[in-house]
């Protein structure tokens, strides 16, 4: 039996019509539906156990099949860019390597060597930040499917826009900095985008601004789990990313394709960025349910710290 004003928890000696804390009127317990704006105390410490990595892929996984059709509807418009891009990309590179091969002269070759460093590290540098921009609104389809178990398109464009100076900011720091710590040394490079993986779902989840993402999303990774798990997902999403690699080269094998050849510069980037883009949408899906699984067990519902007891009844003098 519970109040239905107060909420509280009646019990068995004092069972009545009555609730003895506030004076509102009891409603049976298989009666009362716990929503998001009053939930029962119980649903408060109802914590979920901590979800092995397997469980976390095959979540994503999941996800990704059952909104297939969403998910690559969202990436049309970002796709049909990164593929002119590299196309573009091919074609300049092409371009190059020809001029190259047709001189000896030491002095022009580097000034074609850094023709080809001004044109190609600048693209690929946008090509990157739109892949991390558009992962914020794979986090809120996946999000959505997360607690319906489906979501929509239009849901990913809605996130992009509701949160679109703090992905793209956040974007843009993550690319250039885990890029110039690869340069300078793997290690920090590789740091840096542990780090910052879960800063795009802070953003979407939380609402925080770029720097407070990062912050959290640092604070979060300093689980031993989520080490686990970020070591296995990155291996997973090579493997898909390498199984594009894989067609493209028995494509290329069965056509006898020439290198930098107009099918090659064409097909090349094509094949690569489908795949990429559905290893981008897994790597969203599962940090984006590798952190609303971690928050759920610090957190309650309505926002709450696991560890807060409840508040008090209200007493009764004051009804």
């Amino acid at each position: 039996m519970r109040c239905s004003n107060c909420n509280s928890k009646i019990p068995e000696d004092e069972k009545g019509k009555f609730c003895p804390y506030c004076g509102a009127e009891t409603v049976p317990d298989k009666d009362r539906i716990p929503t998001w704006e009053n939930p029962t105390w119980d649903d408060w410490y109802d914590y979920k156990p901590k979800p092995r990595t397997s469980d976390t892929l095959e979540k994503g996984f999941k996800i990704l099949s059952d909104n297939i059709g969403s998910i690559l509807i969202y990436w049309l418009i970002p796709i049909i860019l990164i593929i002119s891009l590299s196309i573009l990309q091919q074609y300049f590179l092409m371009d190059i390597v020809t001029a190259m091969e047709e001189t000896t002269d030491p002095s022009v070759v580097f000034d074609y060597l850094f023709d080809l460093l001004v044109l190609m590290v600048p693209m690929s540098l946008i090509i990157s930040i739109l892949q991390v921009t558009f992962i914020g609104g794979v986090v809120g389809m996946a999000k959505e499917a997360y607690e319906t178990g489906k979501t929509s398109y239009m849901t990913g464009f809605q996130v992009l826009k509701k949160h679109p100076m703090g992905i793209i900011g956040v974007s843009i720091i993550i690319t250039i900095g885990v890029n110039v710590g690869v340069l300078l040394c793997l290690i920090p490079g590789f740091l840096l985008c542990y780090w910052w993986l879960f800063a795009i779902p802070v953003i979407v989840i939380e609402g925080k601004n770029i720097f407070g993402a990062l912050s959290s999303s640092k604070d979060f990774a300093k689980d031993n789990e989520t080490i686990k798990f970020t070591i296995v997902l990155v291996v997973v999403v090579i493997l898909i990313s390498m199984v594009g690699g894989i067609l493209y080269t028995v494509i290329s094998f069965l056509i006898d394709l020439e290198l930098f050849s107009l099918t090659y510069i064409i097909l090349s980037p094509i094949i690569t960025g489908i795949f990429s883009i559905i290893a981008l949408s897994f790597l969203g899906i599962c940090i984006t349910v590798h952190y609303l699984n971690g928050r759920s067990r610090k957190y309650d519902r309505r926002g709450q710290e696991r560890n807060v007891p409840p508040p008090p009844p209200p007493d009764m003098t004051e009804h």
